[in-house]
Parts: C-alpha cells; structure tokens; sequence
C-alpha cells in the first residue's frame, strides 16, 4: 500500500515538473516614457504585467525581483532593450522572455512601441505598436499590446495585428476608402476599447475624400449634431452634397440644390483634426447596404 502511494507521489511529481517546465518565463522591464511621462510608462507596464499573469502557462518575474537583479549587476535596461543586453540578463535568472518599450507623444496621440526578446536565441520574438489618440486610452492600448505578445508567446512568434491597425494600414498607406470607412466605424463604436469621436469623423472624412458615399453622409451628420467637434453647418452641407453626388440618396434629402462642388482636397485630417476643409470631387466608390453601419447617423 505505502509503495502504490509512493508511486503516485512520485509520478504527480514528475506531472508537476513537467507542467513547470512548459511554463513560459517572462520578464517585463518599466517602459520608457521619458522624464514626461514616466507615470504613463508605470500604469502600461503594470497592465501588461497584470495581462501578461493572467495567462496560463506564462509566468512573469514578479517587478522586484527583476529590479533587484538588475541593480545588483549594474545593467542598463531601459527603454528598447537590446537583445545582447537581454542575454546578459539572462545569465543571473531563469528567463524565455524579455520585454521592454517606450511611450511617446505623437501630435496629441500616444504611441506605445514593445519589442519582445527570446533569451535563447538572443533574437526579437515580435515588435509591436499601438497607437491611441490619447493618455485615458493609454489603458486600453497596453491591453491590445498584451494580447498581441500573449499571442506571439502562443505561436511562436507570430504577431497577430489588431482589425484597427489593419484597418489603419488600409486608409493611410493604401487609401482605401472602404478601410478609412471601417476605421471611423470602430473610432465611433469604441471597438477594442478606444472610442473617440474626433477621429470617427476625421476618419468619415478621409473615407468620403476617397470617394466613399455614406462615409460622406455621416461626416455631414456628426457637423450637423456636433458630434466629434462643434457644429458646422456648412461643413454639413458640403459633405451631404457629396454623398448625394457619390449616389446616397439620403444626402440629397439634406444637401443645398445650389451649393457649388468643392474644389481642393482637404489634406489630411488624421493628422490635422481640422474642421474648415473643403472637399475633392467625389469618387466612385458607392455604399453598400450589407457594410457596417452606424444607425443614428443613419437619420
């Protein structure tokens, strides 16, 4: 009887180690916001820690530890660590994993860069940036960036982009009206945790100078409301001309039958958040009824 027991004793043991040895061991340095925001950096690197522990199979190095190490042999991590400098550290305690970023200002945006470092192999596991348009969403961005190591840990490396950042990519580097569009969508709703009505509409405008009809009718109806920035009734009436030439009818029902085309193209709203624009021509792009939507901006 007490040999069976020793027995199971024994093979639980060895279950247990091996459980232990699958586990993932993460170090997680504070992120570098500068002398500016160094209480920025604090709370993101504390999200994600807190992110990062909850997950199985992951264990994280708890803060004090690693402050101690670090200081007793005087490394210089802060900031973007460097994957030689994440080997050193590697040599004084038990480590897969090390993560490090900075925080900084970007116009009124913040943007979080994080660079994960496989101690084995002293190479970048996965680099990611999450861009919030600002210091309350700051919260919400460390937690998307958590997901995204989470997920690099998972795979092996491979970053799994956001739909916002995707769709980000889409509008500003493709100029994809229907990707300018889906991103003022997400901005309204507050889809991943960041919602800001300043850039839904900037983004309806983008969308709607590349062309896309209801992304025009909905700038015209946030001048209107005041939603996203003061009312602007000529702004309004100008965008519900151009979903009305671009085929939305319900910009038609809205739009001045005299109001003269606008000429230039306004720019770039995504970074200048302006509200005196005038319009480009508008293009073919024509909405779909199966597209996303936004029902009290459909009135």
């Amino acid at each position: 009887m007490k040999r069976s027991l020793i027995a199971v004793s024994f093979i639980i043991m060895l279950c247990s180690s091996y459980i232990n040895a699958k586990d993932i061991r993460v170090a997680v340095t504070d992120f570098d916001g500068g002398s500016h925001f160094k209480t920025y950096g604090e709370t993101v690197t504390g999200i994600v820690i807190a992110e990062l522990s909850g997950e199985k199979n992951i264990q994280v190095i708890e803060r004090g530890q690693l402050k101690k190490v670090i200081d007793e042999h005087s490394l210089a991590l802060t900031g973007l660590v460097d994957p030689d400098q994440a080997a050193e550290l590697g040599k004084f305690i038990p480590l897969n994993k090390l993560v490090s970023g900075t925080i900084g200002p970007l116009g009124n945006q913040f943007v979080i860069t994080v660079r994960m470092i496989d101690i084995e192999t002293s190479k970048i596991d996965a680099a990611v940036t999450e861009t919030v348009p600002n210091a309350n969403a700051l919260p919400a961005g460390a937690k998307v960036i958590a997901d995204k190591l989470i997920n690099a840990i998972k795979t092996g490396g491979t970053v799994r982009e956001s739909k916002r950042e995707r769709l980000k990519y889409g509008c500003e580097s493709k100029k994809d009206p229907s990707d300018c569009y889906n991103l003022g969508i997400m901005w309204y709703r507050g889809e991943e945790g960041l919602k800001n009505q300043v850039f839904a509409r900037n983004h309806f405008m983008v969308a709607c100078n590349f062309g896309h009809a209801r992304a025009c009718y909905y700038a015209g109806n946030m001048f209107k409301n005041g939603i996203g920035g003061s009312k602007d009734s000529k702004n309004a009436a100008t965008y519900f001309k151009a979903a009305c030439d671009s085929g939305f009818k319900k910009g038609c029902a809205q739009a001045p039958s005299q109001q003269k085309k606008g000429g230039s193209a306004f720019g770039d709203p995504l970074v200048t958040g302006g509200d005196n624009v005038s319009i480009a021509p508008p293009g073919k792009k024509k909405s779909s009824d199966s597209e996303e939507t936004i029902p009290e901006l459909e009135k």
